[in-house]
This record gives C-alpha cells, structure tokens and sequence, in this order.
C-alpha cells in the first residue's frame, strides 16, 4: 500500500507549473504518466484557480457546457462525475456513484462537451445521474444514489435499500436480512477503455434482531476498503484514489436499541481535488441509518446524518449539496439527498 501522505488532502492542487507529464504510457493506458499537451480558451463551471500554461480545475456544480477553441494533438483532460445521492428512509441514502476518467483524450477540434448533474433523491427515491456527454467515447456517467424501496405491509419503516451507484441501507426487521440496495456504479459504463473506473458499494443491513426493531443500515458510500492496487499502483501520485474504508455498517442490533443505527460507507477523492471541494475534497458518502441515539453517522463525503430517536430529535441531515452524499435516515420520514457534480482537470494553453 502507498504511503498515507500521497492522500493528505491539504496538498495544494495547483503547486505544480508547466505540463504535469511528459508524454510515457498515457493514452489509453490505465497507467504511466498523463500526456503532455494543453487546451486554448476552456471554459464552462467555475474556474478554480487559474493557472495559464499549467493545470486547471473546472468544477461543475451544475449543468452546462465543457468548451474549448483547440487543442494539441496529445492534450488530455481527467474527469471525475459524481451521482445524485439517494434518499434516506429509515435507512440511510446511498451515495452517488463516482466515475474518475483517466487521461481522456479529446479531438483537435472544438467539441462541446454538455455537462449533466444529477438532483439529489427525496421522498425515498433514489438520486439521479451525472455524466459528461457527447465525447467520442460517448457518456461518462456517474450513477445516482439508491433510496428505499417501496415498503413491507405494515409498517412504512422496514423498506429495502433501493440499488444506486452505491445502493441504500435497509430499514429494520421483519425484513430478511438480504434486503440492502446493491451498487450499480460496478457495472456503469461498458465498452470504456481501461483507465475509466467506477466507485460504488452496497447498502447496510437493517436491525436482524428480536423484537424487530429499531436500526437501519446505513447507505453505500463511493470508497473501497482503502485504494485499490490495481487501479492506484500505475497512476501517478497527484492523479491515484484516496479512500479511508468504513463501509456502510448493518443496525448494530442490540437488545433495546441503545448502540443506533449503522453509519453510511464513505466516500472517494482522488490527488488533484483539493479540500475546499466537496466533503473535504471527497465524494459520494452514505447516509447513517435511523434512529436510536445517537443515530447512525454520515459517511465522509457529503453523507448525512440519522435522526435520534423516534421523534425524529435531533432531526436527520440530508446529504451534502454538489457531494453526491445520500440522506440520513428517520422515523417515517425522509431526508434528501444531495445533488452531484463534476471535475474536469486539463492542461491549460
């Protein structure tokens, strides 16, 4: 594994001047150094420090448009989409789905690239998609967040988590204990070349134990167990994935409910995103699921927090606005997820 302080967030994004790379193995390639290269006149989102003839961020906390005016032939960009988080019920919203595309080349000539950022789920339902489209390798798309399924006779609370990019926590027993949202990120955007990875994870369980009550699981989050090897070991430091684990945790399950629900799995950041973004720079957490003090706690990366107790006191979080964070759980009631958004990082002419 690689050293912690490659994924300190508080390295500066923009302390490097000139090309980052000097062409290598990039291209297509999941590894070797990014292509040198620039881009004249980007435009589209917010500028996040300007930075002409080195790297620059564009964040997207909206629609719009990706532009430019031309292009070197061995420029790249680096994009990273975030989904809609989902929902929370009485388990936690999943967190949006994140899709990072690495070393992206992009056509001599000007190409609008629309960008697409999905709302943040309410009323149970999941959160919806983000992407960038109209690339020659056609949408890059970042699933939304799973919320809850419709409910079981009797009682609004014992829903299933919902699939997502990351999938939403289940709600409390009578349930089997098989009803968690999966992640459908996994599996996002086939046919893309090997250096286009996705980030998503299943939903907890709910309570499993006798009586039936009163615990959620808490959402999918976006982050792994801690980065994965295979797609951190080839990429360069400033361009790897950061993730501190903490899946989302099942109802904790205990006789008379005092140890609260499950927390929501956390979320992702990669090198180049600095920490004023974002849930200090990471994406895509869980929300914690209900509700039995203290709550179940938001996933790193914009997850919101669970109700309390049954009457909702203190009140549920929802999930992070432009993180993709899923909403906390409540007591027959819902808290919504927070809107995606995505990143384009580029050499600048």
């Amino acid at each position: 594994m690689f050293a912690n302080w490659w994924f300190r967030k508080e390295r500066p994004i923009l302390g490097l001047t000139g090309a980052v790379g000097s062409g290598g193995a990039g291209g297509a390639t999941a590894g070797g150094e990014p292509k040198a290269g620039s881009l004249s006149n980007a435009s589209g989102g917010t500028l996040v420090s300007p930075n002409p003839g080195g790297m620059e961020l564009r964040h997207f906390p909206g629609p719009g448009n990706f532009n430019y005016t031309s292009s070197t032939t061995d420029a790249v960009i680096h994009v990273v989409a975030v989904g809609g988080g989902g929902c929370g019920g009485f388990g936690g919203g999943g967190g949006g789905g994140v899709v990072y595309a690495y070393n992206v080349p992009v056509p001599t000539s000007p190409l609008p690239m629309p960008v697409v950022i999905g709302p943040g789920g309410s009323s149970r339902e999941p959160g919806q998609w983000s992407g960038l489209d109209n690339h020659p390798w056609g949408l890059i798309k970042a699933e939304g967040g799973g919320g809850n399924a419709p409910p079981q006779p009797g009682n609004d609370n014992t829903k299933a988590g919902s699939p997502g990019g990351s999938g939403g926590g289940c709600g409390h027993n009578p349930f089997p204990t098989t009803h968690f949202g999966s992640a459908t990120q996994p599996t996002a955007n086939p046919g893309k070349p090997t250096n286009v990875w996705n980030y998503g994870n299943p939903g907890g369980l709910g309570d499993p134990s006798n009586p039936a009550c009163c615990e959620g699981g808490g959402g999918g989050g976006a982050g792994a167990a801690g980065p994965d090897p295979t797609k951190s070991a080839p990429l360069p430091p400033l361009y790897r994935e950061s993730c501190t684990g903490n899946q989302p945790q099942n109802g904790k399950g205990d006789p008379g409910d005092s140890n609260g629900g499950g927390s929501g799995g956390n979320g992702i950041s990669f090198g180049w995103i600095p920490s004023s973004l974002g849930d200090g720079g990471y994406y895509g957490g869980g929300g914690g699921g209900a509700y039995a003090n203290p709550g179940g706690d938001g996933g790193q990366g914009g997850g919101g927090q669970s109700a309390g107790n049954s009457s909702n006191s203190p009140a549920g979080q929802a999930g992070s606005t432009n993180c993709g964070g899923g909403g906390g759980g409540g007591n027959n009631t819902n808290y919504s997820g927070g809107s995606g958004c995505l990143l384009i990082y580029y050499p600048a002419a």
